[in-house]
């Protein structure tokens, strides 16, 4: 009994320490896909890489759809529900069928130029209401014409190592995922 008990206190200190779940326990997600995109406006591709736009440990701005670890090139979702425009928002920016603003200024299809989503290459119409999938590729784009072959093919393929669904390369560190401010590692899930 003596040994029970110290063996299960070995075991909650050490899952404790190492901010992990105990192995009993359901994972504390269960939707989580990738998506990359890029967002271009004027021909210049916007600068996400600011601590203001990522989730940590300490700072989720949104559960559902987020971007981390500095790494602004995919979004994380954990609903099916998540929207690209709710993804947008959380971050201080809007997006609808007309207009992506960056929190600073609005893009507005009209006569200085024309907004623009593709999805996996393609033209798609949903803008704010699109629910990514897995692996896509997505590109808002605003400014004349169309976007060219070198700004859809400058969208990286990131979110296949996130899903685990293509070999990492050598070099890239691919941080755990499981904690964040809104549901941080536990022994005990009281959700």
């Amino acid at each position: 009994m003596l040994k029970s008990a110290i063996a299960m206190a070995a075991i909650f200190i050490t899952v404790a320490v190492s901010g992990c779940t105990l192995p009993w326990e359901t994972a504390p997600e269960d939707y989580h896909m990738h998506a990359d995109f890029k967002v271009i406006l004027e021909g210049k591709a916007m600068d996400l890489n600011k601590a203001e736009y990522m989730s940590d440990e300490y700072k989720e701005l949104s559960h559902d759809a987020h971007m981390h670890d500095f790494n602004p090139n995919v979004i994380h979702f954990h609903s099916r529900d998540a929207t690209l425009g709710e993804f947008f928002k959380s971050i201080g920016m809007g997006l609808t069928g007309d207009c992506f603003s960056d929190g600073k200024a609005d893009y507005c299809s009209g006569a200085n130029g024309k907004l623009a989503m593709y999805v996996n290459g393609a033209p798609a119409t949903e803008y704010g209401d699109y629910r990514p999938r897995d692996l896509d590729k997505i590109l808002i784009y605003y400014g004349e014409g169309t976007p060219t072959k070198e700004m859809l093919d400058s969208i990286t393929s990131e979110s296949c190592i996130y899903s685990k669904k293509c070999p990492m390369p050598q070099g890239f560190n691919l941080p755990a995922e499981n904690c964040t401010a809104g549901k941080p590692c536990s022994i005990y899930d009281t959700a």
